[in-house]
């Protein structure tokens, strides 16, 4: 299978490498049914035998196929992770998890708490009521506002940072794959 360079953008090459895992797990699931088993009633059932062993052969083909793709799917990894780190994406990356966790962590203390049901410690009776049990609030509005805040805050810095990593994907790469699979991925007519 001969190699030919192509140039395209890291986001592109997020996708090829995704249609061509797409590709390999169909190589595998066919090499699998090729390998199964043949139901017969008998020796004298025509072609069984023939057909075992073309089923065995193309198995076995669809194996070394799909052992070529994974070739394919490293070198263009590989490529990807140095365009990353030379572009600055690998820290980009890093930082929108951070970002992302830092909101999620907020939001969900935020999400825990049911203004509506709770009340402050001077809202609270002195003298306990047999029937009446009262949900005391863990956060004053001070505390509530700050983390609203933090919350704005770092909802825009992770919109800016995945406008970075959006930008940053635009950076172009030249890999050397074979022109199969680049046909299969969509790269070649």
């Amino acid at each position: 299978m001969p190699n030919k360079s192509y140039t395209f953008t890291l986001n592109r090459a997020h996708k090829i490498v995704e249609r061509l895992k797409t590709h390999a797990s169909e190589l595998v699931k066919e090499a699998e049914l090729l390998a199964s088993p043949l139901s017969v009633r008998s020796q004298e059932e025509a072609g069984s035998q023939k057909r075992a062993a073309d089923n065995a052969l193309n198995a076995l083909i669809n194996l070394e196929a799909y052992t070529t793709v994974l070739a394919t799917i490293r070198t263009l990894r590989q490529a990807i992770a140095t365009a990353n780190h030379t572009s600055g994406v690998d820290n980009l990356l890093a930082l929108q998890n951070k970002q992302t966790q830092i909101l999620s962590a907020y939001k969900r203390v935020l999400d825990s708490v049911a203004p509506a049901s709770s009340v402050a410690w001077d809202q609270i009776p002195a003298v306990a009521n047999e029937y009446t049990r009262y949900s005391l609030e863990t956060l004053n509005a001070d505390q509530l506002s700050s983390i609203r805040e933090v919350i704005a805050s770092t909802q825009m810095k992770l919109h800016a940072t995945s406008d970075s990593v959006s930008d940053a994907n635009r950076t172009s790469i030249t890999v050397e794959i074979p022109e199969e699979h680049a046909r299969i991925a969509g790269l070649a007519a």
